[in-house]
């Protein structure tokens, strides 16, 4: 059964957007009874599956292409992350095709309209033989309906730059596990918040996410060792995950 044929009984296609009602269930929440911040991404990629379905250019559309569509640039805003069982309506929409870049909108919303979540993710299209980037003007026929609406769920992502003082010992080692990696053969994009959640609230347990801008660089595979350093610029707190010293991942937050 693909995408299709297996939506939620309310979600809802419209003309300018995808929206789904969706309950918080107890294995996305953290400690404190909230969406977890890397399951926020989580949520999003299943919405942007759905919503790009809806315009006949979903992830089977690429597939049977040989392509695949990545996250390369995400921003989220976090006015307040849901709690468990917690009713929410969650909306996507696309919004524009921006250089290389096309870009996706999102906004999670309370029973009451409020927005608890707005959020812009930045793909990319790449081969899934060679792993190389395809150029937007080569998908152009799947693209062809992409501009949904241009509302903001929240501004796009721009390039984030290492920041001049990492410290020189990483937060965090990790393998990649079999367990962190996702269909398309590499380290899912959830993983690279959820561990730097993970170092920061190692080093301030009152730590809590507000605002995220992530740049994913280049793929992480398992077997490969990932490692965290941390630092600070201008009132974010800034992580660059590296393997073999190159950086796959920059993250500022706060």
């Amino acid at each position: 059964m693909n995408r299709r044929e297996n939506r939620h009984k309310h979600d809802t296609l419209m003309e300018d957007r995808y929206s789904e009602e969706f309950t918080i269930p107890s294995h996305l929440v953290d400690g404190s009874k909230s969406l977890g911040a890397g399951n926020i991404l989580h949520l999003m990629q299943e919405l942007s599956y759905h919503g790009a379905d809806q315009l006949g250019c979903g992830e089977a559309d690429f597939e049977s292409r040989g392509l695949a569509w990545i996250f390369a640039r995400m921003h989220i805003v976090i006015n307040r992350r849901p709690s468990l069982y917690e009713r929410v309506t969650m909306q996507t929409w696309s919004k524009e095709i921006r250089g290389l870049f096309f870009n996706r909108d999102y906004r999670f919303l309370d029973a009451q309209g409020n927005t608890l979540i707005g959020a812009c993710s930045s793909c990319l299209t790449i081969n899934l033989e060679t792993r190389s980037m395809v150029r937007s003007d080569k998908v152009a026929a799947l693209l062809d309906n992409w501009v949904q609406n241009t509302e903001e769920g929240a501004s796009p992502a721009g390039k984030i730059s290492p920041c001049p003082d990492y410290d020189p010992v990483p937060v965090l080692t990790h393998r990649v596990m079999y367990s962190d990696t996702d269909f398309i053969g590499h380290v899912n994009n959830s993983q690279y918040l959820r561990w730097a959640v993970d170092c920061e609230k190692s080093v301030d347990p009152g730590f809590d996410i507000h605002e995220v801008s992530i740049n994913f660089i280049k793929e992480t595979k398992l077997g490969q060792t990932i490692e965290y350093y941390r630092g600070t610029r201008d009132g974010w707190i800034n992580y660059a995950a590296k393997v073999d010293g190159t950086i796959v991942m920059l993250l500022e937050m706060k």
